[in-house]
């Protein structure tokens, strides 16, 4: 699907700007395709995602800016927020202190 040049210009040519401001095609953001084609390194990736998101949480409070307000779901196969407005502030240090990785 990245590949195809029916949904992307110049596919082969690296530019990760493409998808700045552009509205994605329906059905073309499948992560890791599916069957027996599917990516061999998705589960090392989800593992990389996970902890990636687990050092952002250790090091920022991360909280809804308005927590009454409802929540937009894109559902395609799978549902997706639409929109999910967050504040984000660095934590205290001396909270922080206690998540530095190696002591």
């Amino acid at each position: 699907m990245y590949l195809n040049p029916k949904y992307y210009k110049n596919p082969h040519e690296f530019n990760p700007d493409r998808f700045i401001g552009i509205e994605p095609q329906k059905n073309t953001l499948l992560m890791f395709g599916g069957g027996m084609r599917m990516c061999p390194g998705k589960k090392f990736a989800l593992t990389e995602i996970r902890c990636l998101i687990t050092l952002i949480f250790r090091s920022l409070d991360v909280s809804l800016v308005d927590a009454n307000a409802s929540v937009k779901l894109i559902s395609t196969f799978m549902s997706a927020c639409a929109e999910l407005m967050v504040k984000i502030n660095q934590r205290e240090e001396q909270v922080a202190s206690l998540f530095k990785l190696g002591g």
